[in-house]
């Protein structure tokens, strides 16, 4: 996987924690009980999640009232899960305001986290880690230890974004064994894997690549690990490597890497599966099969033509909804001083 390869995905984050008052607690508002059905099922089944969703009735303010953060923070989570882009970072916009107004550091925090790595991705450069700072502040005022271990991984992956893959590395195995140890949620341990692997791609050390992905791989069906969530990291690595092997002309070792990958392209975000597509087309051209060659160059101009309407139809709905939401926190930091992402 080479610099021009990493610049082009994008990695999962999990927020899981947020959802805890759902799973504590059996609502008896038939809405509410929504929230709870829909933050079961995301994972696994986000088709259903987004039924459970749209079952709520407009004015979504009343029939949620104190649950909104939960509400687009879902929506959020459900838009990743259908490559839904531009959707996924207004959602998680609305998620963190919300949150700030109905003072659920959890969910803050992590939309705080989430619209960090979004904004560094597009910008590049240091406007995004007000964001971050504002994730450390709200896992502080939460005491959400696994929330700031996270904040703790972000300068690695910086650095592994950046393409300085040896400091992203160091940083890394200074607190890897910190990671493992972290048994309620392997999540953390796993990210750190990913990255390691990753970089090594980069570094030409395939054989410290396989090292670190096969311990990644000793984690599946891990009860704390979202099953979905492991596949799209390891169909990350399966593309890198593919891409690896194919530029220095081991076509067999790619191609094996192109089908496993395959097998989860379900559980593939929009990046990875640009990358999958272009593959494909790299593939065949090199095996110089000019009509499956065709064929993948039709699909991605398929894809990028979706994902190009889905980023217009976004941008045309959410601003009604952005600005409603910005005249209520005007108020409410009129009413009780400035929020944390004023600071």
């Amino acid at each position: 996987m080479n610099f021009k390869f990493l610049n082009k995905f994008i990695l999962l984050i999990p927020f899981f924690v947020v959802f805890s008052v759902f799973s504590q607690h059996n609502h008896e508002d038939k809405y509410l009980r929504f929230l709870e059905l829909a933050s079961d099922s995301f994972s696994e089944n986000p088709k259903i999640a987004r039924q459970y969703l749209d079952s709520i009735p407009n004015p979504i303010k009343k029939n949620v009232k104190n649950h909104l953060a939960c509400y687009y923070e879902l929506k959020a989570l459900i838009n990743d899960k259908f490559n839904e882009t531009a959707k996924r970072y207004q959602n998680f916009t609305l998620a963190l305001k919300y949150a700030e107004l109905e003072k659920n550091y959890d969910a803050a925090g992590a939309a705080s986290l989430e619209l960090f790595y979004n904004t560094y991705l597009i910008k590049k450069d240091s406007s995004a880690y007000k964001y971050l700072d504002n994730a450390k502040k709200f896992y502080e005022l939460s005491g959400n230890k696994n929330g700031l271990v996270e904040v703790m991984q972000m300068p690695a992956y910086v650095e592994f974004f950046s393409g300085n893959f040896k400091k992203s590395n160091k940083l890394i195995l200074e607190q890897l064994e910190n990671y493992k140890s972290i048994k309620d949620d392997a999540y953390y341990y796993m990210y750190a894997l990913f990255m390691l692997s990753s970089n090594y791609i980069d570094l030409g050390d395939i054989g410290k690549s396989h090292k670190y992905f096969n311990i990644l791989k000793s984690l599946e069906g891990n009860a704390t690990l979202s099953k979905s969530l492991y596949q799209s990291h390891l169909a990350t690595i399966q593309t890198g490597l593919a891409d690896f092997y194919l530029e220095n002309k081991q076509v067999d070792s790619s191609f094996y890497y192109i089908s496993e990958s395959k097998l989860l392209k379900h559980s593939m975000n929009d990046y990875d599966l640009r990358n999958y597509f272009n593959l494909k087309i790299n593939y065949y051209d090199l095996k110089e099969n000019h009509e499956a060659k065709t064929q993948y160059i039709d699909s991605l101009k398929v894809f990028e033509h979706k994902m190009l309407n889905e980023i217009m139809d976004s941008s045309i709905n959410i601003g009604d909804s952005l600005l409603d939401v910005e005249t209520e926190l005007k108020a409410e930091q009129e009413k009780n001083g400035t929020l944390l992402s004023g600071l």
